[in-house]
């Protein structure tokens, strides 16, 4: 499973740092091994260590009795897109839930986000599309 996250900055883009300590000002693609949590909250809320990303929801419970955590996932930037692709590793944890009918995901971005020129991101609700994550 993954989650894509696509940013449309119109001017001189995305700065990486702003979204993951392991990644540099450069407007190149990138890619981090991080743990992701996904936490027993209703709807899953989705964390990444070492990213400041703000709060994404899933859409529906994904974990009621314990935290899921992905140790080994793959957090990957892509400069000509503008993505982020969070690539769940194996999980640990759990029971997972499932047999969930499709939910909308959610996303407030950190205001810590930043284009390349410093400006910062609003920390606007963006509601994704349906998903069976």
């Amino acid at each position: 499973d993954k989650v894509v996250m696509t940013y449309t900055e119109a001017g001189s883009g995305v700065s990486p740092n702003t979204l993951c300590s392991a990644f540099t000002t450069s407007n190149s693609d990138q890619s981090t091994s991080a743990a992701v949590t996904i936490s027993t909250a209703n709807p899953s809320a989705l964390t990444v260590a070492g990213c400041t990303l703000g709060t994404l929801t899933l859409g529906n419970q994904y974990a009621t009795t314990s935290n899921l955590s992905f140790a080994t996932s793959t957090i990957s930037w892509t400069a000509s897109s503008q993505t982020l692709t969070i690539a769940l590793g194996t999980r640990s944890g759990g029971p997972a839930t499932t047999g969930k009918g499709v939910g909308i995901p959610r996303y407030t971005p950190a205001n810590t986000i930043t284009d390349r020129a410093g400006n910062a991101m609003s920390a606007t609700l963006f509601n994704g599309t349906n998903s069976n994550f």
